[in-house]
């Protein structure tokens, strides 16, 4: 086993109970930022990639403030993780934020990138942290790389397939998902990584890829890029 998923259904119970107390995002916030203890307990157990749907894309349709209040305690968590450099050497997880980060604040995306570049080359553990994220969102994003391939000349027709597809995904450089956890036992898929976890696609012969990697380099060009930007954001 490679890669364990988790929802955090403590997410839809606050909204529902406790609209003023942010303790379920508190704890999901800590989890991330403190996950060493976690992925050496998953090492021992064989998983060296855990994936935790940590804020979905339907939750900004709550009150601004709500949001601006999770957003907020997100920023101040993750600015510690940063300052924290020394930490982050020792333990070696590589972050990396799947989902649509341009719906973050400036601040929010500076961190994420800042945070993602600083660790993409550790090499003990993968922490992926889907926020803001859905499926639909994170198929809708692909395709559209997918039609800029075919609009610069870089994708024939028929060279898409369901491997294509998930080479343009958030979650291209990690591991599908071997098993999925919800805190609460409820069996719904809930939007998330449900192209992962249903898709088995027959990776194309060694020519086929070597004819698809100006399209593929361009995808991951494209990828560094936003993160140089965003980590370089005036704040």
């Amino acid at each position: 086993m490679t890669d364990v998923s988790n929802v955090n259904d403590e997410a839809s119970v606050w909204w529902d109970t406790a609209k003023n107390d942010t303790a379920w995002w508190h704890s999901i916030v800590k989890a991330i930022v403190t996950s060493g203890p976690i992925l050496e307990w998953c090492r021992d157990l064989g998983v060296c990639e855990v994936t935790v749907y940590a804020f979905s894309i339907e939750n900004f349709k709550r009150s601004s403030e709500e949001v601006d209040g999770l957003m907020k305690l997100a920023e101040e968590k993750f600015a510690k993780l940063l300052a924290e450099r020394e930490k982050l050497e020792e333990q070696q997880i590589s972050f990396r934020f799947f989902g649509n980060i341009a719906m973050l604040s400036p601040k929010l995306r500076k961190l994420v990138a800042q945070i993602q570049l600083l660790t993409k080359d550790y090499s003990r553990g993968v922490v992926n942290v889907c926020m803001p994220y859905t499926s639909r969102d994170e198929l809708a994003r692909a395709f559209e790389l997918i039609r800029k391939g075919r609009e610069k000349g870089l994708l024939e027709e028929d060279q898409i397939s369901e491997w294509l597809i998930s080479r343009c995904l958030d979650s291209r450089l990690g591991t599908d998902p071997n098993m999925l956890i919800r805190t609460s036992g409820e069996k719904r898929l809930s939007d998330f990584l449900l192209w992962q976890r249903n898709q088995a696609a027959k990776e194309p012969s060694t020519d086929e890829q070597i004819a698809l990697q100006p399209f593929l380099d361009y995808v991951d060009e494209l990828h560094n890029t936003t993160l140089q930007e965003y980590a370089s954001l005036e704040v």
